[in-house]
């Protein structure tokens, strides 16, 4: 790619041709309860449904509101208020459950009182429990799930920050992290192939100066590194993780909210603009679910605290019905943990897949040398129906047999497994054990090269 040191140089040689010509945005009837706007990065994902928390709500209020969209139904539920209404929070979801941090308390004037409180919603109790504070207060954050932790990056306090800071909710605590390269507040980003992309933002200097840099950080080597930069600097955007690339809405570049959304590709370095969003708006939540990005909320103007919207549309981007086929069977590994993955075999005659799942056991209680079959090892199989790009696997573990050996063994459901893959290449496993406790999830990745996969694919 070809680097120049004026600005209108990086803007041609960093976006590929449009290819939105195909691209769908529909817009459902089921309007969010609360018109709201100051929610970008504040909207998650989990399993089928979509959370929603905090804001400003079209009153000019902060609200606390948690709002859930389920996307099976096209239908919203109201769920227990944040006990602490914010806006321009940050929000991550880990082992299902909902992770809030920092946001601002106060509309009367910059630095609006940024909070360092965080806390957890679990979805089985509609509770919330205050978790340890960040280190520092800031709002207009960005929150990023990697490896089970949560990366809590940038924001502002009196000005905007570099922090990089690490949420680990196993212990509670906090450590700190290789900061971004350059202060950034009101950035966005997602988590793609198991590294963080950030982009946009800005950063204070006599007003609000729109940011463009691409920051790529490795959580393997705890470096960053930057890539080819945004088109137009905004502020006021979402981004969601789709098909291993970045896809980014909405955001204020100058006077006017440019309509147009932008796509990252990171195997090719390069920007491409998409479809147009219908009505402009900026400040409003993104979230993906199977093949299709809802957009909720916003508003057009920065700081107008009335003009926030109720709006639910769904975008689907070209070649946006992924499913799953014959050319995803093989073997496929958790990039974060060493000597662990899954062998699929994929039945698209039966519309069933079946997984192998080789792991370890939560506790060894009994040291065996580690030979063959020792206590620790763990082979769990699962076996279900695909739907789309998804497939939902009845979780099972076999007991009694012996290595290399005939004796009778049992087999019994322990759970559920559902896998969700994002192109050919990599994916997403989830799964929750009937104990009630054992409930979690991992990225995967293909260990061997795509080429069946992309060939039966072939949009």
């Amino acid at each position: 790619m070809i680097r120049c040191v004026l600005a209108v140089c990086l803007l041609t040689s960093s976006l590929a041709t449009p290819v939105w010509s195909d691209d769908d945005w529909t817009t459902s009837s089921a309007a969010m309860p609360t018109a709201r706007k100051e929610i970008n990065n504040a909207t998650v994902a989990m399993g089928d449904d979509i959370y929603v928390v905090g804001g400003i709500a079209s009153n000019g209020q902060i609200t606390g509101a948690l709002e859930i969209y389920d996307t099976a139904t096209d239908s919203w539920r109201a769920a227990a208020d944040l006990p602490a209404p914010v806006w321009r929070s940050s929000a991550t979801a880990i082992d299902g459950l909902l992770y809030v941090f920092g946001g601002y308390r106060g509309t009367a004037g910059f630095p609006f009182s940024p909070t360092a409180a965080s806390w957890r919603y679990d979805p089985s109790s509609d509770q919330w429990t205050a978790i340890a504070d960040m280190p520092v207060a800031r709002g207009s954050l960005v929150a990023l799930a990697l490896n089970g932790r949560a990366h809590v990056l940038g924001g502002a306090t009196d000005t905007a920050q570099a922090l990089h800071q690490v949420y680990d909710p196993a212990t509670d605590t906090w450590t700190e992290a290789t900061p971004m390269p350059a202060p950034r507040s009101g950035l966005t980003g997602s988590v793609i192939n198991g590294e963080i992309h950030l982009t946009g933002g800005y950063i204070l200097n006599n007003g609000v100066i729109p940011q463009t840099d691409l920051f790529i950080y490795s959580s393997a080597s705890d470096q960053w590194r930057t890539a080819a930069p945004l088109p137009t600097g905004r502020v006021g955007i979402d981004a969601v993780t789709f098909r291993a690339t970045l896809l980014v809405f909405g955001g204020a570049a100058t006077a006017a909210v440019p309509s147009r959304t932008l796509q990252y590709d990171p195997a090719l370095d390069t920007w491409t603009e998409r479809a147009d969003m219908p009505q402009p708006v900026s400040f409003m939540g993104a979230a993906r679910v199977g093949n299709r990005v809802h957009v909720v909320g916003g508003g057009a103007t920065n700081l107008d605290r009335f003009d926030g919207l109720a709006l639910n549309r769904q975008y689907t981007p070209k070649g946006g019905d992924f499913v799953i086929n014959g050319g995803h069977g093989g073997a496929w590994f958790n990039p974060a943990t060493s000597g662990q993955g899954i062998v699929l075999e994929v039945l698209p005659a039966l519309n069933q897949l079946f997984a192998a799942w080789f792991t370890f056991d939560a506790a060894d209680d009994a040291d065996d040398g580690g030979k063959v079959g020792a206590n620790g090892q763990r082979w769990l199989t699962a076996q279900g129906g695909i739907n789309g790009n998804r497939a939902q696997l009845v979780l099972s573990e076999t007991s009694g047999g012996a290595f290399d050996n005939a004796q009778a063994t049992s087999t019994q459901s322990v759970g559920t497994l559902t896998i969700e893959f994002f192109d050919c290449a990599s994916g997403r496993v989830d799964y929750s054990l009937d104990d009630g406790a054992t409930i979690g999830g991992f990225e995967i990745q293909r260990l061997a090269p795509a080429e069946l996969c992309e060939q039966l694919w072939g949009p």
